[in-house]
Protein backbone atom coordinates (compact mmCIF):
# COMPACT_ATOMS: atom_id res chain seq x y z
CA UNK A 1 0.00 0.00 0.00
CA UNK A 2 1.38 3.40 -0.98
CA UNK A 3 1.60 6.09 1.63
CA UNK A 4 0.42 9.65 1.02
CA UNK A 5 4.06 10.71 0.71
CA UNK A 6 4.73 8.05 -1.97
CA UNK A 7 1.62 9.06 -3.92
CA UNK A 8 2.62 12.73 -3.83
CA UNK A 9 6.15 11.87 -5.04
CA UNK A 10 4.74 9.68 -7.83
CA UNK A 11 2.33 12.40 -8.90
CA UNK A 12 5.06 15.03 -8.87
CA UNK A 13 7.26 12.80 -11.03
CA UNK A 14 4.50 11.91 -13.52
CA UNK A 15 3.22 15.47 -13.82
CA UNK A 16 6.46 17.43 -13.78
CA UNK A 17 5.13 19.89 -16.40
CA UNK A 18 2.23 20.95 -14.18
CA UNK A 19 2.67 23.79 -11.71
CA UNK A 20 0.38 22.12 -9.19
CA UNK A 21 -0.11 18.45 -8.50
CA UNK A 22 -3.03 16.81 -10.35
CA UNK A 23 -4.03 15.31 -7.02
CA UNK A 24 -5.79 18.63 -6.44
CA UNK A 25 -8.23 17.48 -9.13
CA UNK A 26 -10.14 14.97 -6.97
CA UNK A 27 -12.36 13.39 -9.58
CA UNK A 28 -9.92 10.79 -10.98
CA UNK A 29 -6.92 10.78 -8.61
CA UNK A 30 -3.84 9.31 -10.35
CA UNK A 31 -5.81 8.55 -13.52
CA UNK A 32 -5.91 12.32 -14.17
CA UNK A 33 -2.91 11.92 -16.47
CA UNK A 34 -5.23 10.33 -19.03
CA UNK A 35 -7.65 13.28 -18.96
CA UNK A 36 -5.52 16.38 -18.51
CA UNK A 37 -3.90 18.14 -21.47
CA UNK A 38 -0.59 16.72 -22.66
CA UNK A 39 1.06 20.13 -22.65
CA UNK A 40 0.32 23.18 -20.58
CA UNK A 41 0.54 25.60 -23.44
CA UNK A 42 -1.86 28.25 -22.17
CA UNK A 43 -0.42 31.73 -21.71
CA UNK A 44 0.00 32.96 -18.15
CA UNK A 45 -2.33 35.49 -16.49
CA UNK A 46 -5.52 34.61 -18.33
CA UNK A 47 -8.79 35.85 -16.87
CA UNK A 48 -11.31 33.08 -16.20
CA UNK A 49 -14.30 33.20 -18.56
CA UNK A 50 -17.40 31.01 -18.53
CA UNK A 51 -19.30 31.19 -21.81
CA UNK A 52 -22.85 30.03 -21.17
CA UNK A 53 -25.60 28.84 -23.48
CA UNK A 54 -28.95 28.39 -21.79
CA UNK A 55 -32.40 27.19 -22.73
CA UNK A 56 -34.79 27.56 -19.82
CA UNK A 57 -32.13 27.54 -17.04
CA UNK A 58 -31.15 31.16 -16.43
CA UNK A 59 -30.99 31.66 -20.18
CA UNK A 60 -32.70 34.08 -22.50
CA UNK A 61 -34.39 31.29 -24.49
CA UNK A 62 -37.28 29.17 -23.19
CA UNK A 63 -36.82 25.45 -22.68
CA UNK A 64 -36.97 22.90 -25.47
CA UNK A 65 -40.02 20.83 -26.38
CA UNK A 66 -39.77 17.14 -27.27
CA UNK A 67 -37.12 16.53 -29.98
CA UNK A 68 -36.74 20.29 -30.51
CA UNK A 69 -33.47 21.70 -31.94
CA UNK A 70 -32.26 25.22 -31.17
CA UNK A 71 -29.00 27.14 -31.28
CA UNK A 72 -27.41 30.21 -29.73
CA UNK A 73 -24.41 32.27 -30.83
CA UNK A 74 -21.89 34.27 -28.80
CA UNK A 75 -19.49 36.83 -30.27
CA UNK A 76 -15.87 36.86 -29.01
CA UNK A 77 -14.38 40.31 -28.33
CA UNK A 78 -10.89 39.48 -27.01
CA UNK A 79 -8.53 36.50 -27.63
CA UNK A 80 -9.88 33.54 -25.67
CA UNK A 81 -8.55 30.02 -25.09
CA UNK A 82 -11.24 27.35 -24.56
CA UNK A 83 -10.03 24.61 -22.20
CA UNK A 84 -13.10 22.85 -20.78
CA UNK A 85 -16.82 22.09 -21.25
CA UNK A 86 -19.74 21.15 -19.01
CA UNK A 87 -23.47 20.75 -19.42
CA UNK A 88 -26.68 19.74 -17.70
CA UNK A 89 -30.37 19.21 -18.45
CA UNK A 90 -33.41 18.64 -16.23
CA UNK A 91 -35.26 16.12 -18.39
CA UNK A 92 -36.65 13.18 -16.40
CA UNK A 93 -38.88 11.61 -19.05
CA UNK A 94 -36.83 8.43 -19.56
CA UNK A 95 -37.54 5.02 -18.05
CA UNK A 96 -37.67 5.27 -14.27
CA UNK A 97 -37.53 9.08 -14.44
CA UNK A 98 -34.05 8.94 -15.95
CA UNK A 99 -32.52 11.85 -17.85
CA UNK A 100 -32.47 11.18 -21.60
CA UNK A 101 -30.09 14.10 -22.20
CA UNK A 102 -29.47 15.96 -25.43
CA UNK A 103 -27.30 15.98 -28.55
CA UNK A 104 -25.08 18.95 -29.26
CA UNK A 105 -22.54 20.38 -31.65
CA UNK A 106 -20.38 23.46 -31.31
CA UNK A 107 -19.40 25.62 -34.29
CA UNK A 108 -16.54 28.13 -34.47
CA UNK A 109 -16.81 30.79 -37.19
CA UNK A 110 -13.63 32.68 -38.18
CA UNK A 111 -13.45 35.04 -41.19
CA UNK A 112 -16.55 33.48 -42.73
CA UNK A 113 -15.30 29.88 -42.42
CA UNK A 114 -17.09 27.56 -40.04
CA UNK A 115 -15.34 24.84 -38.03
CA UNK A 116 -17.28 22.04 -36.32
CA UNK A 117 -15.98 20.74 -33.02
CA UNK A 118 -17.49 17.31 -33.69
CA UNK A 119 -18.07 15.66 -37.07
CA UNK A 120 -21.64 14.79 -36.02
CA UNK A 121 -24.03 15.74 -33.25
CA UNK A 122 -22.86 13.98 -30.10
CA UNK A 123 -24.60 12.88 -26.92
CA UNK A 124 -23.96 15.24 -24.01
CA UNK A 125 -22.56 12.52 -21.72
CA UNK A 126 -19.87 11.69 -24.33
CA UNK A 127 -18.25 15.13 -24.43
CA UNK A 128 -19.49 17.28 -21.55
CA UNK A 129 -18.59 17.02 -17.92
CA UNK A 130 -20.55 18.35 -14.98
CA UNK A 131 -19.78 21.67 -13.31
CA UNK A 132 -17.84 19.94 -10.52
CA UNK A 133 -16.01 17.74 -13.01
CA UNK A 134 -15.77 19.52 -16.38
CA UNK A 135 -14.44 17.76 -19.46
CA UNK A 136 -10.97 19.20 -20.05
CA UNK A 137 -9.89 19.48 -23.67
CA UNK A 138 -6.62 17.73 -24.50
CA UNK A 139 -5.64 20.76 -26.57
CA UNK A 140 -6.99 24.27 -25.93
CA UNK A 141 -8.87 25.99 -28.73
CA UNK A 142 -8.14 29.64 -29.61
CA UNK A 143 -10.86 32.15 -30.49
CA UNK A 144 -9.78 35.51 -31.91
CA UNK A 145 -11.67 38.83 -31.72
CA UNK A 146 -14.54 38.83 -34.20
CA UNK A 147 -14.98 35.05 -34.05
CA UNK A 148 -18.27 33.53 -32.98
CA UNK A 149 -19.21 30.36 -31.13
CA UNK A 150 -22.52 28.68 -31.89
CA UNK A 151 -23.95 25.93 -29.71
CA UNK A 152 -26.67 23.75 -31.23
CA UNK A 153 -28.65 21.36 -29.02
CA UNK A 154 -31.37 18.80 -29.71
CA UNK A 155 -33.56 17.64 -26.86
CA UNK A 156 -33.80 13.85 -26.70
CA UNK A 157 -36.43 13.90 -23.95
CA UNK A 158 -40.16 13.83 -24.51
CA UNK A 159 -41.76 16.28 -22.08
CA UNK A 160 -45.53 16.58 -22.39
CA UNK A 161 -46.69 20.12 -23.23
CA UNK A 162 -46.67 22.62 -21.59
CA UNK A 163 -43.61 21.17 -19.82
CA UNK A 164 -40.22 21.82 -21.45
CA UNK A 165 -36.66 20.59 -20.92
CA UNK A 166 -34.11 23.09 -19.65
CA UNK A 167 -30.53 22.75 -20.93
CA UNK A 168 -27.35 24.59 -19.94
CA UNK A 169 -23.98 24.27 -21.73
CA UNK A 170 -20.93 26.09 -20.33
CA UNK A 171 -17.58 26.49 -22.08
CA UNK A 172 -14.69 27.26 -19.72
CA UNK A 173 -12.04 29.54 -21.15
CA UNK A 174 -9.15 31.83 -20.34
CA UNK A 175 -9.53 35.32 -21.72
CA UNK A 176 -6.58 37.56 -22.43
CA UNK A 177 -6.75 40.87 -20.65
CA UNK A 178 -7.68 43.75 -23.03
CA UNK A 179 -4.41 45.50 -22.00
CA UNK A 180 -2.46 42.36 -22.92
CA UNK A 181 -0.95 39.88 -20.51
CA UNK A 182 0.59 41.42 -17.44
Amino acid sequence: MLSIKDIAALATQQFADYRITPLFFPQRKLRNRHYLPKLLNLPQDLDFQAIGFGWGLFGPAPGLAALDTQNQTVQIMVPTFLWGMAGVSNDNTGPGNSNLGFNLNIFHTHNGSQYRFFNRDVFNAEVLGKLGNPAILRQPHLFLPGDSIECQVKNLGSPVAPAVTSIQVVLFAGQMSPQGNK
